[in-house]
């Protein structure tokens, strides 16, 4: 489930998981298919730099693990962004830290 939440939270598989949460179809893990996931496991890889296998290893594990902002890897597609945006959505955490 993890790896769904983090394929979703990133932009490599947005559309399936929005209609399951909204009630559409039979819930996240029947709307996403094995071709779907291995797709969006690869997308990750090649966003990392890591090697492309489409299978979640050791590499991939940590790079999963690892913190992150919140903004997606990918920009939306589904949304046309105008031209003075420079990246798709807002960044929706306010309170900033750094050290």
């Amino acid at each position: 489930m993890r790896l769904i939440f983090v394929s979703k939270e990133y932009g490599y598989i947005p559309s399936l998981i929005d209609d399951a949460e909204r009630g559409v179809g039979g819930g996240a893990m029947n709307l996403i298919s094995h071709h779907a996931m291995t797709d969006a496991i690869r997308s990750m890889q090649k966003f990392a730099n890591l090697p492309v296998t489409g299978v979640v290893d050791t590499q991939t594990l940590a790079m999963m693990r690892r913190p992150r902002c919140g903004l997606p890897d990918l920009p939306p597609s589904k949304n046309r962004s105008k031209r003075f945006v420079v990246y798709g959505p807002r960044w929706e955490k306010t309170p900033l830290l750094w050290r």
